[in-house]
């Protein structure tokens, strides 16, 4: 091995590497320099660059005095300060701490600064080990629908880490969301995997990757996923025909979201027929899934009844129970035919607007005859126990 020479190293000489030699003519003149270096060499690790001064036979100029300065096509290289060659040494010298930092083939560069002779030579760079990891994932998804994240390793340097073999687990602030289990990085992954992750919960969220001592958190805004079902607001346990009851209508995505884009055609219909509804409503953006019907129902019959809310696919139902209203008519019932001087049986009964029967009227009934002569009952006074008819007998 010649004098200086590193294994494995690339010796290049401005006028073409020749045979060097201690050696040298008298008068010899400046021929050039030569560079060895690594022939690959890992981001961010110094190694030793060798640089030779030699005359134009390629011999070494031991007594060469001048400076020399490295280069690098690698922007991001650390590189020794320049370097006054004295007769002390002897022409060659070596540089320990080139450290190269951008991934690829790079080349380092000596010149000499009396007559700007240089010489090149290639270094392949190697990542260095991971430093951090980089997670990538869309700024905005929707609830439900499943999007790619992916992990990638980078080095100090902002290289791909080709090469770490490091363990990721994925969490997020949504505790509802679906995450792809950890991964153990391999060769073929070369410092890249992708993840699927379905976030649930709409809102600001955030999702971690990390593999115990790495970690890189992102930010995501989930907003929610088309509509799922309908809510509709609880009516009272009863209510009183005739009277008006509002209802809310919400749009829920799949996780429970409301779903703000819902635009569906809601429509009101009933389990009494003779039900006042209100009329039919079309969703759009500024409802953001919620829609308050005023007035939404009024029941006309007493029993058990219900409301439901429907777009055609979508529905959603409320129930009561609906008593009658106050009293609006009363009833007395006789036989159609009596004789003259017969006593009779009457009923008198109380029922509300719309026909039923009102069973908590308590009013007082005085009885008039177009029969002048007519005897006629006392005034009745109705109670709870009447239920709103009241039988007088004939007696």
């Amino acid at each position: 091995m010649k004098r200086g020479a590193i294994a494995g190293a690339v010796c290049l000489f401005a006028a073409g590497c020749g045979t060097q030699t201690t050696s040298q003519p008298a008068g010899a003149q400046l021929g050039g320099v030569q560079i060895v270096a690594p022939a690959s060499a890992v981001a961010g690790v110094a190694f030793t660059a060798q640089v030779t001064v030699v005359d134009k036979a390629g011999n070494v100029l031991p007594a060469y005095v001048g400076p020399v300065t490295l280069t690098s096509s690698d922007s991001k290289a650390v590189l020794p300060a320049q370097f006054a060659f004295s007769a002390q040494d002897k022409g060659m010298h070596s540089f320990t701490t080139v450290a190269l930092a951008t991934v690829g083939a790079q080349t380092l560069t000596a010149t000499e600064g009396t007559e700007n002779l240089a010489a090149s030579a290639p270094v392949a760079v190697g990542p260095a080990a991971a430093s951090k990891l980089q997670l990538t994932v869309a700024a905005q998804v929707a609830s439900g629908t499943a999007v790619t994240c992916s992990v990638t390793a980078f080095d100090a340097f902002g290289n791909l880490a080709t090469g770490y073999t490091g363990t990721v687990a994925l969490t997020s602030s949504d505790e509802a969301a679906t995450l792809s289990g950890p991964h153990a990085f391999t060769a073929a992954d070369a410092g890249k995997f992708s993840f699927e992750c379905t976030f649930a919960t709409s809102g600001a969220q955030t999702l971690t990757a990390s593999d115990g001592t790495l970690s890189q958190t992102a930010d995501v805004q989930v907003g929610p996923g088309a509509a799922a079902r309908l809510e509709l607001s609880a009516l009272p346990a009863s209510v009183v025909a005739g009277d008006a009851q509002d209802l809310t209508v919400t749009a829920f995505d799949a996780a429970g979201n409301i779903a703000t884009g819902y635009t569906g055609d809601v429509q009101l219909t009933s389990s009494d027929a003779t039900a006042q509804l209100a009329a039919a409503h079309p969703f759009d953006a500024t409802d953001k899934g919620v829609h308050l019907f005023a007035g939404a129902v009024a029941f006309h019959k007493v029993g058990a009844q219900s409301v439901t809310a429907g777009d055609g696919t979508l529905s959603a139902t409320a129930s009561t129970q609906v008593s009658p209203g106050p009293a609006a008519a009363l009833t007395l019932t006789l036989p159609a035919s009596a004789n003259a001087g017969a006593n009779l049986d009457a009923k008198v009964s109380a029922f509300d607007r719309f026909g039923n029967a009102a069973t908590g009227y308590l009013g007082t009934v005085d009885f008039v005859s177009s029969d002048a002569q007519a005897s006629l009952p006392s005034p009745v006074t109705f109670t709870a126990a009447d239920a709103g008819a009241h039988v007088i007998a004939g007696g």
